[in-house]
């Protein structure tokens, strides 16, 4: 099994491949970092494994590159399929399925910023040890 480092670099591998092809040219880690904004030393400490990104840094890496977190985090294969496969196979439009690829990290945004919140951290700690259920003593 591959590590997230060994994921990573295949991932902009790959992408610098079909970059390549359709531009003429490769996308640095400077570039990349600029794109999804994370440092570029991050990123290469990521592809090292000198360093295991956050939720939000991953997602904002999946996201870029096309793949699930559960792929990133090793729990499934990657999926890799442009936004015309997806509109043909599902009748979505093409906003819709793009919408579908930001959804995940603003999603992880959100759940950061509600897990990180003095005015919800009792709330979140008191929906997980109950279940959900807030009767519940």
């Amino acid at each position: 099994m591959l590590t997230l480092g060994e994921k990573l670099k295949d991932l902009r591998t790959e992408h610098n491949a079909r970059e390549l092809r359709t531009t003429g040219r490769r996308l640095s880690l400077k570039e990349l970092g600029e794109n999804i904004g994370i440092a570029p030393a991050t990123l290469s400490d990521y592809e090292n494994n000198k360093k295991m990104p956050g939720l939000e840094n991953a997602a904002q890496m999946a996201q870029f590159y096309g793949v699930s977190l559960e792929y990133l985090a090793g729990l499934s294969e990657p999926i890799n399929m442009d936004t015309g496969t997806i509109q043909r196979k599902t009748g979505l439009s093409k906003n819709a399925v793009e919408a579908l690829y930001i959804a995940p990290a603003e999603l992880c945004s959100f759940i950061s910023a509600i897990m990180e919140s003095s005015h919800t951290k009792g709330l979140v700690h008191d929906l997980i040890k109950h279940g959900g259920n807030t009767d519940a003593t």
